[in-house]
């Protein structure tokens, strides 16, 4: 409800303001909750930060492995976190620190800000193969649907930022054909 979602941003800028000097944000894509694999998206709220008072913004694309490594949750090559290394502070490395840019699709930007013209399709109506839109990702296509009742979950293969796992009952997906 509208209630719940101005309490829900009320709550955001609580947990900004509360930091006095810096604020790191960032999220877990995908976690386990009591033995099930949960997805999560960052908070609708971060486009509403003006960019004046972000110092970096870095978006990736998930890692979702490779025909000679198909497990999507651990990289073949070895990370930057394989071999040990100094730690020093963060104010220590600010100036060396990458510049990161957003991330902006190629046909218009993609934001949170809900639009209430925005319909999607009841569950019933969506089928693998078709082609949807989703406010937010933009225009994709249905790769495999899972579940039953309220619990179905789509994958969707979106053509600016790739697959994401969706609960139909909250994805709000538009049919395009």
């Amino acid at each position: 409800s509208r209630a719940d979602l101005e309490e829900e941003r009320r709550l955001f800028y609580v947990a900004l303001t509360r930091a006095e000097k810096k604020v790191v944000m960032s999220y877990a894509e995908s976690r386990f909750r009591w033995g099930n694999l949960t997805f999560s998206e960052p908070s609708r709220f971060l486009e509403e930060i003006e960019e004046k008072y972000l110092a970096s913004s870095n978006i990736k694309k998930p890692y979702s492995g490779s025909a000679s490594n198909p497990n999507p949750y651990k990289p073949k090559t070895s990370t930057r976190f394989s071999s040990p290394q100094t730690r020093t502070s963060i104010q220590d490395n600010e100036s060396t620190a990458p510049k990161y840019t957003k991330i902006q699709s190629k046909d218009s930007e993609i934001t949170n800000r809900p639009n209430l013209n925005f319909v999607g399709a009841s569950i019933e109506e969506l089928k693998e193969k078709m082609l949807v839109e989703h406010q937010r990702f933009g225009k994709g296509e249905i790769i495999k649907i899972e579940g039953i009742g309220s619990n179905k979950m789509a994958l969707v293969l979106f053509d600016e930022i790739g697959e994401k796992q969706l609960l139909l009952r909250f994805a709000k997906l538009r049919i395009v054909k």
